[in-house]
């Protein structure tokens, strides 16, 4: 095993334990207080609630053989779900949030608002944003300032270069899903949206996401295991 990611692990030493496969000892997980059964993040909460008692968490060098969601009525629902429980976490964490900044320290509770605050918020800005641009570039009397586009256009290249450095192999899909990312990002604001409205009409519905296991599964569980 090895300690959270650098850049995670000096700024505050805890981290959510997300889009992983958590593993927990029985007498931690019980000491943290089990699984909230009405967060449909319940990774990301338990996380958390691990540090506000001192845990930190740690990475097991294995991957999880899984595929990603390949079609966009599975996608739309497991986003909309993810971002209804980030939305849960962080109310729940922000109720005392004075508690919480002594009890995570300031660069953790920095750190929590930089991740699970700004996922909300971003999820929410995507969409306007994008459209902002599209029509300043398209309309001749919106005026779009040159930092705005400069900051847009910086985030673009940011998100295509970690697109670049990803393993895999380039496919026509992947080029496509680089060159169109400010599409995607306006579907995050609607899957935003309705996860806003789910919080409110049903907070603990649980939309489940069907996972196929990796092809060749199999044969790459054997190069691990080797």
């Amino acid at each position: 095993m090895t300690p959270a990611p650098p850049c995670r692990r000096e700024f505050g030493k805890r981290w959510c334990a997300c889009y992983i496969s958590p593993h927990f000892r029985r007498l931690d997980l019980i000491a943290f207080g089990g699984w909230d059964a009405w967060n449909v993040t319940e990774d990301a909460d338990l996380g958390l609630r691990a540090a506000r008692l001192g845990g930190q968490t740690w990475r097991i060098n294995a991957p999880t053989l899984e595929s990603a969601p390949e079609t966009y009525s599975v996608w739309f629902h497991q986003r909309k779900r993810w971002i209804k429980g980030y939305m849960q976490t962080w109310l729940v964490c922000m109720r005392r949030p004075f508690s919480l900044l002594r009890e995570l320290g300031f660069p953790a509770w920095v750190s929590l608002q930089m991740t699970l605050g700004a996922s909300i918020l971003s999820a929410f800005l995507y969409g306007p944003m994008t459209l902002w641009m599209l029509a300043g570039l398209i309309v001749p009397a919106v005026q779009v300032d040159p930092l705005s586009f400069a900051l847009f256009g910086l985030g673009w290249i940011a998100s295509t270069l970690g697109d670049a450095l990803a393993p895999g192999r380039w496919r026509f899909a992947r080029t496509l899903a680089v060159v169109s990312r400010p599409f995607y990002w306006m579907l995050q604001t609607g899957a935003a949206i309705m996860a806003l409205y789910g919080l409110a009409v049903r907070p603990h519905f649980w939309a489940k996401t069907p996972h196929q296991p990796e092809q060749g599964e199999a044969a790459s569980r054997a190069d691990i295991e080797a």
